[in-house]
């Protein structure tokens, strides 16, 4: 089972669930498929000095399928400047 911050994957249900409330929400984590289904903008940091690399937008619809080539396109994009940035 994955998790986001020790709580089960199902609360990424309810991020999802909130977006209609007009909330802000920041999700810090480590997993690139998760930030890419969860998130509208997925900010890529720099190892050291430690700044914002790339900002990267996900302007794909809610609820999102997780088999979707478009979100495979965002994911090279974010391991490459992951990789640029010597973090991976």
């Amino acid at each position: 089972m994955k998790w986001i911050s020790g709580q089960p994957l199902e609360v990424g249900f309810h991020l999802v669930r909130i977006e209609h409330h007009a909330i802000a929400l920041l999700l810090v984590t480590h997993d690139v498929d998760e930030a890419l289904y969860l998130s509208d903008r997925v900010l890529v940091m720099d190892n050291r000095p430690s700044s914002i690399r790339q900002a990267l937008a996900v302007e794909l619809p809610h609820p999102r399928d997780r088999r979707d080539p478009r979100l495979a396109q965002l994911k090279a994009l974010s391991l490459t400047a992951l990789q640029q940035a010597h973090v991976i």
